[in-house]
């Protein structure tokens, strides 16, 4: 998982690519393979992409045929695999191609873990690099503590500066990140201060133990506050919420997984602003807190 994580806004645009004939398969010595061997997502993650990655030059187009086959995970059963063929254009700067799957979650069904896997089984205009086939696993959600806190809850706080009570709703997930299996999870929902839409996502360190603690600095946004560019981030704050605190703020899920509460005696929870550079990208001096920060945190799955 990343430190920084910046969210921008940026027009996305849809490649369309059509199928090309061997005149235009590619003649120089590329590869194709899949950046790594193996690629673990929840059962209820919906619609997944596995990246193929290309290397080398190219002067013509490539066109990969996949080959997928059962394990323990079947076909329409436990996942669907959108399409077998990529088309990789030869006017295309990506440097990787999606297959593009469909996890289909059994409800409440406790299981083992699936598998299936998914093969480079040939090539037109390049050759197979290291990576010719890879492992998928499906995670089951329905064991294992990590994934029950998975999502949809409704947030209950303190306004510290006015004492109203206030809540907002939270989506947990692992933000389709690997590397956050069972170390962190991603809260996306925060109460949008001054009339903006605050959309920057927190974070909870997760423990099989029962403990998920608040922490600081993965992720932040730019906002334009008229005399300066800021970047902010959701943050565990000093008793006082002037200032963004380096510590943790603890909190603890009950056995069915449906409740989380915060301890905020020491720290409590606002959004801190620093300086931006928007051309260097760099974070500089702290400005200021952003809105009102919050104590008394509790969480209530829907």
């Amino acid at each position: 998982m990343k430190s920084v994580y910046i969210y921008l806004l940026a027009m996305v645009s849809i490649l369309f690519t059509a199928c090309s004939s061997d005149d235009d398969m590619n003649t120089t010595n590329a590869t194709v393979s899949f950046t790594q061997a193996e690629f673990s997502f929840a059962e209820s993650a919906g619609m997944v992409k596995i990246p193929i990655k290309v290397e080398g030059e190219r002067n013509g187009d490539i066109r990969v045929q996949l080959k997928v086959t059962d394990g323990t995970a079947i076909s329409e059963g436990h996942y669907m695999v959108t399409g077998e063929t990529i088309n990789i254009p030869v006017d295309s700067d990506d440097e990787t191609f999606d297959v593009e799957v469909l996890v289909i979650d059994d409800g409440n069904e406790e299981n083992d873990d699936r598998q299936f896997t998914i093969a480079i089984a040939s090539v037109e205009g390049a050759t197979v690099g290291t990576n010719g086939s890879c492992n998928v696993v499906l995670c089951d959600v329905d064991k294992n503590p990590y994934f029950k806190l998975f999502g949809a809850w409704t947030l209950t706080a303190t306004d510290v500066v006015t004492g109203n009570q206030v809540s907002w709703d939270v989506t947990i997930t692992d933000d389709g990140e690997e590397s956050n299996h069972e170390k962190y999870l991603v809260c996306s929902g925060y109460i949008s201060p001054q009339g903006y839409e605050n959309d920057v996502p927190w974070v909870l360190e997760y423990s099989r133990n029962g403990q998920v603690n608040i922490v600081a600095g993965y992720f932040y946004a730019a906002y334009n506050f008229g005399s300066f560019t800021g970047a902010v981030w959701v943050t565990p704050m000093d008793p006082n919420g002037r200032e963004a605190a380096s510590a943790v703020i603890p909190g603890t899920y009950n056995d069915t997984f449906d409740t989380i509460e915060f301890d905020t005696t020491d720290h409590i929870m606002g959004i801190a602003v620093h300086e931006y550079d928007q051309g260097t990208g760099n974070i500089g001096d702290l400005r200021g807190r952003w809105g009102n920060p919050y104590a008394d945190i509790r969480m209530e799955k829907k």
